[in-house]
């Protein structure tokens, strides 16, 4: 709370306030290992996470944050490979919001976005239906450094 006050954004600026009068499309992206990665991809479709900061759903952020924490998830595993997933997802009621927010379900909105939470000063969304993500692309890469794209 204190970093996104110290980037001038009030804690009052956002919070429950959708501001999206029609659908909204965006590129996000999903950080992980290489084994969900693929899991993800033999499914079809994502899992919603029961927990989080957000509370359930499918966490997605800009490119640079998923990047960070898939590398980082990846090592934490004792594993080698890491994804980024490039993703397209459809929002209607988004639930706009400073900090970490578990009340926008009950709300009625769709997909929550915070500014930043107790674990990261990035930004995050909390997307509620997997339908509504697109996988785009996946780029996979071994912590030694190799990139390869899907």
């Amino acid at each position: 709370t204190l970093e996104c006050q110290r980037r001038g954004i009030s804690p009052s600026l956002f919070i429950g306030q959708s501001s999206t009068p029609m659908p909204m499309r965006m590129k996000l992206y999903h950080g992980t290992t290489l084994e969900a990665a693929d899991c993800i991809l033999r499914e079809g479709s994502f899992r919603v996470s029961a927990d989080g900061r957000l509370g359930a759903g499918v966490y997605l952020a800009q490119e640079e944050k998923a990047r960070r924490f898939a590398t980082n998830k990846t090592k934490n595993q004792g594993q080698r490979m890491a994804a980024l997933i490039e993703v397209f997802v459809t929002v209607r009621n988004v639930k706009f919001a400073v900090v970490e927010d578990r009340e926008w379900h009950s709300q009625g909105h769709d997909a929550c976005r915070a500014d930043c939470t107790a674990n990261s000063m990035s930004m995050e969304w909390c997307i509620s239906d997997p339908r509504e993500i697109t996988i785009q692309n996946v780029e996979k890469w071994s912590l030694e450094g190799k990139r390869h794209k899907q």
